[in-house]
């Protein structure tokens, strides 16, 4: 591993770098020892030091070591143990971000029924569901991490944004085409999506 000054701790930067590299090399010792320092150094809630960290354990076969903090949702998926209090969550969030000026898209609902059942269709898209356990299931302000494989729909691409804003929070969306990291109520992507 690197060499320490006394006086100079590792920044973000510093892992942000080194991690790929270790990834690429499959040198998983070298990462682990990177993640003791990462949560010694209360830096593992950082968004961009969390991702190379899965990155890296991902690319060495070694998810089931990321802690447990990688769960799986699919959409309309109400088999998971905390099922009802992720629904609720999601209930609040769409009630908060209505109020904030959010008006659901039903332009993404292609099946023919009526506007309710398209709300709560929209409202459970698998990136909501894990969003909301997000939510529930983390501190207050601390990033979340969703990774998609389709494309986000431009509703959710709406919502995500107005959740950011309200719960002050960065949420990154690993979609199928791009990452979207959404802060204070706008999206990296420039709403090119």
């Amino acid at each position: 591993m690197m060499e320490e000054s006394k006086d100079i701790s590792p920044s973000q930067g510093t892992w942000v770098s080194i991690l790929p590299a270790y990834s690429q090399l499959g040198a998983l010792g070298h990462g682990m020892l990177i993640h003791a320092r990462v949560i010694k150094d209360s830096m593992w809630s950082d968004i961009y030091v969390g991702t190379c960290l899965v990155d890296l354990y991902g690319k060495c076969g070694r998810l089931d070591d990321v802690d447990k903090k990688v769960n799986v949702f699919y959409t309309g998926n109400q088999t998971h143990t905390q099922c009802n209090e992720i629904y609720k969550e999601l209930k609040e969030l769409c009630e908060k971000i209505k109020a904030k000026g959010y008006v659901p898209d039903f332009g993404f609902v292609l099946q023919d029924v009526e506007d309710d059942e398209k709300e709560h269709i929209l409202m459970s898209h698998s990136e909501r569901l894990a969003i909301a356990y997000g939510i529930i299931s983390t501190p207050p302000k601390s990033s979340l991490r969703i990774f998609k494989n389709l494309r986000v729909c431009g509703d959710c691409h709406s919502a995500i944004k107005c959740i950011s804003d309200i719960t002050g929070r960065e949420i990154v969306v690993r979609d199928s085409n791009r990452f979207h990291h959404f802060k204070d109520g706008s999206c990296s992507c420039g709403d090119y999506w």
